[in-house]
Formats: structure tokens, sequence, C-alpha cells
């Protein structure tokens, strides 16, 4: 299961983004290969969630399938929108990274697992998924590009109240 995860969530990404990289630009192609660093990663995060038992109500990192649905997006997206291509030489290496660094990081975010819907703050979640969809029938796959950061500042704000909560 965690070698199909991987294949799937992390060696399938970064090739689409290698692929995209290598179309988009001419030479020189060495910048493609820190796209690279999206499949070590991801397998290295698997790794760690399998071993992390903190992670059964919330994530700690970007989960895999996050990321490769962002990515799977921003390829489709950046398919689509022949100006963004000059610019994609230099975001694309660097979103590979950062992206890498959000895969290991022990940033807490929002996991999609309802166990009761009336619980305080999955509403919350609730909320951004019907905000998502919303999006996406609007932007197709552009709205990739704001549900992303939306899920970090939505987790954050979740995070946020529930520590505040557990403190009174």
């Amino acid at each position: 299961d965690s070698l199909a995860d991987v294949v799937t969530f992390g060696v399938l990404p970064g090739l689409m983004l290698f692929n995209l990289y290598h179309h988009l630009v001419e030479l020189p192609l060495w910048p493609a290969y820190i796209i690279f660093a999206i499949p070590v990663f991801s397998a290295f995060r698997l790794a760690i969630f399998n071993l992390d038992e903190t992670q059964r109500d919330h994530f700690k990192g970007l989960a895999t399938p996050a990321n490769a649905l962002f990515i799977g997006a921003m390829t489709c997206w950046v398919g689509q929108e022949r100006f963004l291509f000059d610019y994609y030489r230099f975001v694309l290496p660097i979103a590979a990274v950062l992206l890498s660094l959000l895969l290991v990081s022990r940033i807490p975010l929002l996991a999609f697992k309802f166990k009761n819907i009336k619980e305080k703050g999955e509403w919350m979640k609730i909320a951004f998924l019907s905000v998502s969809l919303v999006l996406v029938v609007l932007f197709k796959f552009a709205a990739a590009a704001i549900i992303f950061p939306l899920y970090f500042i939505v987790s954050f704000i979740y995070f946020r109240i529930h520590e505040i909560q557990s403190r009174n």
C-alpha cells in the first residue's frame, strides 16, 4: 500500500512537473532535476506518517494526496495558459523545493476525516470543502491557486481556535 502511495502521490507528480518543465523550457534543463525532490520527500513523508501515531485526527505536514492534487491542477492550468510559460522556468523548481519542505514539515494541517459532523470545528472543514467546490466550478484548474493557500489559512485558524479552547 505504501509503495503504491509513493508511486501515485510522489513519483507521478514529480514526473508531471518534470515533463511540464521539459516542455516549457528548452535550455538549461539542469534545474528540472530539482523537481525530483518531490518523489524523495513524498516517500519520506509517507514513512513519517506510517510511524507517527499522532497523525490520526490531523496531519503534520502536507499530505501527499493534497500535494499530488495541487501539482496535477497546476500542471493542467499552466498547460492551458501559454502566457505563464516564461515564468515557470523559475517557478517550477522553486515550487518543487517548497512543496518538498511542506511535505516533511511539522505544520498541523486539517485532515478531512469526519467522525461527528456536530463536533466543534467540523463546520470549518465543511465550509472549506464547500468553498473549494464552488471555486473549482468557477475557475477549474486555476482554483488550486486559491484553494491551496486557503487550506493553510483554514488549518491555522482551526488549530488556533482549538488551542485557545483547550486552555480554557
